[in-house]
């Protein structure tokens, strides 16, 4: 645990020789079980190019929600304030709940129907910006 996490042996209570052995035998395992199976290399391969795709696709919708979440909160934000305890208000009261409710329902899709309606009557320019 300690020694895996912090990478150094110094100032260990104890010898630690033995412990860098044991490290060293699982390393020459893993490169052992590597060359014996080079479909295992392909794969792994794979997941790291998998999850470099993923995490570029993660990060575009993230900067995405945050950029429509300022455009939202500077359209509606006044509307939010006027009625605070109302179903407008309690969605679109602050950034948070705004950018909570465009991952949710914006690239979730779990309830546009309900956000769609509540934007419809704030006017042609709101409605666009919902649709895109």
């Amino acid at each position: 645990g300690i020694l895996a996490a912090t990478g150094s042996t110094q100032g260990l209570p104890f010898n630690s020789a033995p412990l860098r052995l044991l490290w060293l035998l699982r390393i020459s395992r893993l490169v052992r079980l590597m060359r014996s199976l080079p479909e295992l290399i392909t794969i792994v391969k794979g997941i790291y190019v998998a999850f470099r795709a993923v995490g570029s696709s993660l990060l575009m919708i993230a900067v995405m929600v945050y950029i429509f979440g300022i455009l939202v909160h500077a359209i509606l934000k006044d509307k939010a304030k006027q009625d605070p305890r109302s179903r407008f208000g309690n969605k679109f009261a602050s950034f948070g709940n705004i950018m909570w409710m465009l991952m949710n329902d914006g690239t979730l899709l779990l309830d546009t129907g309900g956000v769609l309606d509540l934007l419809k009557g704030e006017g042609s320019f709101v409605s666009i910006v919902a649709i895109c």
